[in-house]
């Protein structure tokens, strides 16, 4: 074990009593801290590692006892381009208005309606968000972890924040050193 350290971390008598060797011994370990900090910020914020799964809309029988944390979805309309849903993994017209009649009992009529007049699910959609009724529907997103994901991103942080380590304790400080003192005698 000794030796591993050796090998890592420069340990010279003629440098402990100087100044930039302390210097280096901050800059090096807090630059460590700072860039576990950001590591783990940036797993904090990667969804990766998390598991979204969408257990019930408000539409739906059972949406109050639902696990999960209650989210809004959003409906916008344009002129220009087909409607837009971003509800949980509903994002299709069609398949947004096939679990919503099933769910409030209209499908039959739903799709006679739609039939008869020659509406598309987009045209319906639109409509009903210009109407405004769709501005309340909610989902419920329940949350699990991927802990092989997670363990990875962990895993992949030590060997960089590792690297990070060597390269300047064992590779560029060791130089500078041999570059001041030459040769360990």
């Amino acid at each position: 074990m000794n030796k591993i350290i050796n090998l890592l971390v420069v340990n010279r008598i003629e440098i402990k009593e100087k100044w930039w060797h302390r210097f280096h011994y901050i800059i090096v370990y807090g630059s460590i801290a700072v860039l576990i900090l950001i590591i783990l910020f940036f797993i904090s914020i990667d969804s990766s590692w998390k598991k979204y799964t969408y257990t019930s809309y408000s539409f739906e029988q059972g949406f109050s006892s639902a696990k999960g944390v209650e989210t809004n979805c959003y409906f916008y309309t344009y002129d220009y381009s087909d409607p837009s849903i971003y509800c949980g993994d509903i994002n299709i017209p069609s398949e947004f208005m096939r679990r919503y009649t099933l769910a409030n009992g209209t499908y039959e009529k739903y799709t006679a309606l739609k039939s008869e007049q020659n509406l598309t699910d987009d045209k319906i959609v639109s409509g009903g968000i210009k109407s405004g009724d769709f501005s309340d529907i909610k989902v419920k997103k329940a949350t699990s972890i991927l802990f092989s994901n997670l363990i990875k991103q962990l895993l992949i942080g030590v060997i960089f924040i590792s690297l990070w380590f060597i390269f300047w304790e064992s590779i560029i400080y060791r130089c500078f050193v041999y570059i001041i003192y030459g040769k360990k005698k």
